[in-house]
């Protein structure tokens, strides 16, 4: 036989050995159990804390994959902004030497057109020349001028209707 004292009241207690090994095995049993929670609860714990590390973890890896691209969009809206504005510019300048090529083809039109009129009323004849006419010469005129049949001279007033011979 065993000897046993109670924890709480003190008193010591004779088990025999059958009796003995069932209060061990249910201190035994009851130990374990304690045991095996408080292993699973620091499991439980750990598996928590590895989530939250790894939580942490791809929110900030997100985060920072969020701020390359805020980052890279700004970029790119800077460079759409340049751009733009060289297309601006580029379109100004354009326009400016178009209206200069125009402004410089206009003087061009405007001085050919004065050329034109005063080439033109160089070349009009005055009043008296333009009468002249083509005519036959009469039998009066010169003897050279016989054999051929058209000479320049001055129109007449007007030819009677006389014939010819």
């Amino acid at each position: 036989m065993k000897e046993l004292k109670c924890p709480k009241c003190g008193n010591v207690f004779k088990v025999d050995e059958a009796d003995y090994a069932a209060i061990v095995g249910q201190v035994k049993n009851a130990e374990f159990n304690q045991e095996v929670e408080r292993r699973m609860k620091e499991l439980e714990k750990q598996q928590k804390a590895e989530q939250k590390a790894e939580t942490l973890k791809a929110e900030q890896n997100y985060q920072k994959l969020l701020s390359e691209k805020e980052l890279n969009l700004t970029q790119k809206d800077a460079e759409i902004a340049k751009l733009q504005s060289q297309l601006e510019g580029i379109e100004n300048t354009n326009q400016l030497s178009l209206a200069k090529e125009i402004a410089k083809k206009d003087k061009e039109i405007a001085a050919l057109q004065t050329q034109l009129s005063s080439n033109e009323s160089k070349l009009r004849l005055p009043s008296w020349r333009s009468r002249i006419r083509v005519r036959r010469p009469s039998k009066r005129r010169n003897r050279r001028f016989r054999n051929s049949r058209e000479i320049w001279s001055w129109p007449r007033r007007k030819q009677s209707s006389r014939k010819r011979t």
